[in-house]
């Protein structure tokens, strides 16, 4: 309600709901949905379900996904102090794409494609050059953290040598676009 309307509280009888419904449905102002399922118990379920209901998409295949795709992120979200702990710098890189992986997956399902065609898409070889540089810079970063140089050194050469592939696919042009596919694939991850 907002504060300026007031009125006496009123009861209608069930007639006179499914009359109101049926007028508020035919001026298109209603939507009147079945009950859902017992296992819809939060906003996420409810949005699955309604997936379900309005698209057609399997819920439970959807709820499957989605909980994959949490706990990929999560996974993630935790990686960071594990990988100084197990001098793995490469560990949040690893984590960080099986959570895209789980989350295109979600996508592919939801639009209706393939699970696993959005990935398909985004592999051009500019892309995957410019990942290997933007993951590469990553470790380089992590290994400067733990303070091992001799990682440091070859995720650094590894930085060059990813750049400079880079420089190849790219006409001499358009090298604006290599740069550009690199901000890129940093921006995602």
């Amino acid at each position: 309600m907002s504060g300026g309307c007031r009125w006496k509280p009123f009861e209608i009888d069930e007639t006179q709901y499914a009359a109101l419904v049926e007028e508020l449905r035919r001026r298109g102002s209603f939507r009147v949905l079945p009950e859902p399922p017992s296992w819809v118990k939060t906003r996420e379920d409810w949005s699955i379900w309604l997936d379900e209901h309005d698209e057609g998409v399997p819920a439970e295949e959807h709820r499957r996904l989605a909980a994959e795709a949490k706990a990929a992120h999560q996974a993630y979200l935790d990686s960071h102090e594990e990988a100084v702990q197990k001098r793995d710098p490469l560990l949040p890189v690893r984590r960080w794409h099986a959570s895209l992986s789980a989350a295109r997956a979600v996508a592919d399902l939801r639009a209706g494609r393939p699970i696993g065609s959005s990935g398909e898409v985004m592999d051009t070889e500019l892309d995957r050059l410019a990942r290997r540089a933007s993951d590469a810079q990553k470790a380089m970063t992590a290994a400067e953290r733990i303070g091992d140089e001799r990682l440091i050194e070859k995720w650094r050469s590894e930085v060059s040598a990813a750049e400079e592939a880079l420089k190849t696919v790219v006409p001499k042009d358009d090298q604006a676009a290599a740069a550009k596919a690199l901000a890129n694939a940093i921006e995602r991850s």
